[in-house]
């Protein structure tokens, strides 16, 4: 079951929502909707400031092939 993204985003601090809410966007303009449940799971792992910028570099970098 995939949460809807709002709920994705207010799991999480202001500056990790931000981060997703850039990847949403990319995703939606690609039409890969598939990416969204990976955001979902890293919100729900970061605990510190370090993992945040873990995930922003991540977010930058992961392309999924199909």
């Amino acid at each position: 079951m995939t949460p809807d993204r709002e709920n994705c985003a207010e799991s999480s601090s202001p500056r990790v929502a931000k981060i997703l809410s850039h990847c949403r966007l990319e995703s939606d303009e690609t039409n890969e909707g598939d990416h969204f449940e990976l955001e979902a799971r890293w919100s729900d792992d970061i605990t510190t400031w370090e993992q945040e910028e873990d995930l922003q570099t991540i977010a930058e970098t992961t392309v999924i092939d199909y």
